[in-house]
């Protein structure tokens, strides 16, 4: 290897410059150091973020323009989606709802579509914002969308429309198992979302059908997690109880130890929120002999006592938290960043509580 080979290169020096320039606002010099970007890949990175500093400071206008210079189809969908949502996200609906026509395939539309009749709600123009959702609705359908469909068909139920949301989760469900094979986002997958978001909305019966349907252990088993958890909020702790057994029953079955220990812990966080800390603190210490039995020569261990140990933060169990990053006291990196973890979801409900 030779000296200085792992050094950034000149390109991405230019891009991160120009990216903190851009940020402070200072657009001008900022667009001066993306012009003498020459790596394909760099320039449109820097063109993105870019164009979103541009739409945070409201010069729609020019963030649009931008975002549409950006050469890789992907990355520029992605940059026209964040100047979109900004706009919505400020209340600028119309500008959005104008600037998402003809852009993109349907699945920026429908996305798009869905943070305007969110903002919409959010304002109480609940007219206008079933008008969006009739279009965001219709791209769903024609890209069959299973996440997005589900998302919308929840925006559906918040505005007093139950059967609109029953009806597009049901499709959800179709469009998942017939999508084509995505080793990315595999059928079980697709259906576990649909299977939750048919018990967000108390579609129960529903949600049963779509997790009985899901043939891998692992997205049947939070598939059932997100059914109990979802039972309590709605006081039926009884029934949540038997769909929790089931869950452990199936987690504990998987064959790798990691699978095991991200189920377990997940459904130690339910627990945990629904009041069972005795139970939570029981499954959350399982999660962490799972995880110490996953590949020592990987990432996985670590990785999965950071993630137990921001669940116990993220559900009232400090004390918990901390004792289990101190597993990690002889990794240095593993343990700061541990504690990096524990500490921004302090902070977040600090922020969530002064809101």
């Amino acid at each position: 290897m030779t000296v200085g080979s792992n050094l950034p290169s000149r390109d991405a020096i230019l891009r991160w410059a120009a990216g903190v320039l851009a940020e402070l606002g200072e657009f001008e010099r900022a667009w001066h150091l993306l012009c003498l970007v020459r790596e394909a890949q760099q320039r449109n990175i820097g063109l993105s973020s870019f164009a979103k500093a541009l739409a945070c400071a409201a010069h729609w206008a020019h963030a649009l323009k931008v975002a549409r210079m950006i050469d890789e189809e992907d990355e520029r969908y992605f940059a026209l989606y964040r100047v979109i949502q900004q706009m919505a996200k400020v209340g600028e609906i119309e500008l959005a709802l104008d600037a998402m026509r003809n852009t993109g395939p349907n699945l920026l539309q429908a996305v798009a579509l869905k943070s305007a009749a969110e903002a919409q709600i959010e304002k109480g123009l609940t007219d206008s914002a079933q008008a969006t959702l009739q279009k965001a609705t219709w791209r769903a359908r024609r890209g069959q969308l299973v996440f997005t469909g589900c998302e919308i068909a929840e925006l559906w139920a918040r505005v007093g429309h139950g059967y609109r949301a029953r009806g597009l989760l049901r499709e959800a469900r179709c469009w998942a198992q017939q999508a084509p094979k995505d080793e990315d986002f595999p059928v079980d997958l697709r259906l576990c979302d649909v299977a939750a978001a048919q018990a967000r909305n108390g579609f129960f019966q529903d949600a049963i059908d779509t997790s009985m349907s899901i043939s891998d252990r692992v997205w049947r088993a939070y598939a059932l997690d997100a059914i109990a958890h979802q039972l309590v909020r709605h006081g039926k702790r009884w029934e949540a109880q038997n769909f929790w057994k089931q869950a452990l029953h199936l987690a504990r079955g998987c064959e790798e130890p990691f699978n095991r220990s991200s189920v377990l812990r997940t459904i130690a966080e339910a627990y945990a929120k629904a009041g069972y800390k005795k139970e939570a603190r029981q499954l959350f210490e399982e999660a962490i002999r799972e995880a110490l039995g996953a590949d020592e020569k990987s990432w996985e261990p670590e990785m999965l006592i950071k993630d137990v140990a921001v669940g116990q933060a993220e559900v009232g169990m400090l004390p918990d938290a901390l004792r289990t990053a101190r597993r990690l006291v002889s990794k240095p990196y593993a343990y700061a960043d541990t504690l990096n973890g524990i500490a921004e979801v302090l902070l977040q409900s600090k922020v969530d509580e002064e809101e």
